[in-house]
């Protein structure tokens, strides 16, 4: 133990504190008061943070005070030195000036860039739940993980979700143990591999993270006890996401407001005249508002005239993605994903039109259950499993050969035709195994769809920067906590009840559902498709490539009659939901990534949305 060293990195502490502006007190050093064995300083009379709470100190002056202690330890995990010794006996609240007091820099270092970048990924990450953005991090400061390209593995999405539970809006210590009491009751509930869920939580008390798990339970634990509610996480991630841009060497503005972040717009551009019309105006008007919300982080519009073509609204504004912010243009590509089914859908009709192959055409399933294309374009196959059991990881997930080859032994886990329930994935294998057996392929089937329509846009990501799924930056609220907590026991009672010997086919059925997306979550995040494997491969159905203007003449192509003869557009806006009752026919509660879909009803390969009124 050296005096010395530690009074060096007081006084350094203070300085940079200082200089960012926080509004901290860390006591000055007085250097001829200092040797190995004894270190003089500034004498503060202040009350313990964790006493704090029981004095006259307004709601105010508490909440000033948590605050400050957040924007310390966001800034110092971000920054020039961090304080590797949190907890509240190193806390004062000063009585003359109602500040913030950190004491004791005698476990503290300077972090690399590398960790700093790390623990900015981190919070990003966790606040986008983001499994592949916080994995980096945590391998970044040297914690493990199995390959993320590799066989599922529930731990990346588990450790994100234990994060999000301890850095989730403070509240008062009774209904904080509520928390936590609620969270035992369901961890109760968990057998075979779905443990893997409790044991998967403990690792972000180990290791590596343990300096940021021990900041986070200071942090909750003083403002559980000061009664204080903050979006813990937000604020964490204000410091390190403008560094982490900073320091990547983009010169942008950022405004992080107390529910989410955005990226002060560069441009709106438009590609009309300001004559152009009222409608422009005001679309362009509603999509500045979302920005400044940080609803949106970057958008393109375009509306046609179905008769003529003319471009009628035409707005591009904001950036590219949260990493890599480049402004977004008229020309800027976007992964259109999952929209990309509908001209799947139309590629395939095409066939049917040609006589290649008929909506009867079967594509798999025993005889007695067999999956036709009319099941297929209509989501009443029964497969909507996340995924075949062929696929046993996301490597295998992006090999389009490989699931084609094999879908059609996928048994379907309800009878064709009972329930119109979303098939996410297995939808774009199926129209894959169509195009097969119609002598084409899905690549061919696709390019012939755009040249009859005149628009251009890629099965395969382009070679150049594009604009990549990106999950709006935002910090969870205690609806959004008491939602996932929700899902969760929903996903252990189901998967449960699914096991039981006595369980109905619907039973059996939506457990298994929601166990095929047990550790697989990350599979199916956005930002699963920013890696070079997906990027390199066809994913049917899951992602396209295109500018608004190249979709939208698509979807003029489609309407004018280029793509599809009246009758055929016509037959594929007949509703195809099945019309017997019962448990089969209703689809369950949905995980949060599809529950636009829960109550969805198609026709062939276009869903069918009710216009208000």
């Amino acid at each position: 133990l050296d005096f010395k060293v530690e009074a060096s990195s007081q006084q350094k502490a203070r300085s940079k504190i200082q200089e960012a502006g926080i509004d901290v007190l860390i006591p000055e050093v007085f250097t001829e008061f200092v040797t190995t064995r004894l270190l003089g300083m500034e004498f503060v009379e202040g009350v313990k943070i964790t006493e704090y709470a029981s004095t006259h100190a307004t709601e105010d002056e508490k909440k000033a005070v948590l605050s400050s202690l957040l924007n310390f330890y966001g800034y110092t995990m971000h920054g020039p030195i961090f304080n590797c010794d949190p907890h509240p006996g190193n806390l004062l609240v000063d009585r003359r000036t109602g500040k913030l007091c950190v004491l004791d820099w005698g476990q503290s270092r300077q972090l690399a860039q590398h960790e700093r970048f790390a623990y900015a990924k981190i919070f990003m990450g966790a606040l986008m739940e983001d499994g592949y953005l916080f994995v980096e991090g945590c391998r970044a400061i040297g914690f493990s993980f199995g390959d993320m390209e590799g066989p599922p593995d529930p731990t990346p999405a588990v450790m994100m979700g234990a994060l999000r539970f301890v850095l989730r809006d403070s509240r008062p210590v009774a209904q904080s143990r509520a928390d936590f009491e609620q969270l035992e009751q369901v961890f109760s509930k968990l057998s075979g591999e779905t443990k893997a869920i409790q044991t998967g939580g403990e690792n972000i008390l180990k290791g590596p993270l343990m300096p940021l798990t021990k900041t986070v339970s200071l942090l909750f634990e003083v403002s559980s006890r000061l009664n204080v509610s903050l979006p813990l996480m937000h604020i964490f991630a204000s410091h390190g996401y403008p560094m982490l841009l900073q320091e990547l060497g983009y010169d942008v503005k950022i405004d992080p407001s107390q529910t989410s972040f955005k990226i002060e717009l560069e441009q709106s551009t438009s590609g009309l005249s300001s004559a152009a019309g009222s409608l422009q105006t005001k679309l362009q008007s509603l999509l500045e508002s979302l920005h400044e919300e940080g609803q949106i982080l970057g958008a393109q519009l375009v509306v046609l005239d179905v008769a003529s073509g003319k471009a009628l609204v035409d707005v591009a504004l904001g950036h590219s993605g949260w990493l890599k912010p480049l402004p977004v243009s008229h020309t800027t590509i976007f992964n259109i994903l999952d929209i990309s089914k509908l001209f799947l859908a139309a590629s395939v009709l095409r066939l049917v039109e040609k006589g290649a192959i008929s909506l009867g055409t079967a594509l798999g399933g025993k005889a007695e259950e067999t999956v036709t294309l009319e099941h297929a374009l209509a989501h009443t196959a029964g497969l909507f499993q996340l995924v075949p059991r062929s696929v046993e990881s996301f490597r295998d997930l992006c090999n389009l050969n490989h699931v084609t080859d094999t879908i059609a032994q996928e048994q379907p886990l309800l009878p064709p035709g009972t329930r119109q329930q979303y098939h996410y994935t297995i939808y774009g294998w199926l129209l894959a195994s169509a195009c097969r057996k119609a002598g084409s392929d899905i690549q061919s089937a696709f390019d012939d769809f755009m040249a009859a329509v005149a628009s251009s846009m890629s099965l395969k990501a382009p070679l150049g920067e594009f604009a990549e799924p990106n999950k709006q930056m935002k910090s969870p609220s205690i609806n959004d906590f008491a939602a996932d907590m929700s899902e969760f026991e929903f996903f252990v009672d189901v998967t449960e009840r699914g096991k039981r010997a006595e369980a109905s086919m619907a039973e059996k059925a939506d457990g298994a559902y929601w166990m095929s997306m047990f550790g697989r979550d990350q599979w199916f995040e956005p930002s699963a498709l920013n890696g070079s494997l997906a990027k390199a491969s066809i994913l049917p159905g899951l992602q396209a490539f295109a500018t608004a203007r190249s979709t939208c003449e698509a979807l003029r192509g489609m309407a004018t009659g280029k793509a599809l003869g009246s009758a055929t557009l016509e037959e594929s806006l007949r509703s195809r939901k099945p019309n017997a009752g019962g448990a089969s026919a209703s689809p369950p509660i949905m995980p949060k990534p599809f529950k636009q879909f829960e109550k969805a009803d198609w026709g062939l390969g276009i869903q069918l949305v009710p216009l208000p009124g």
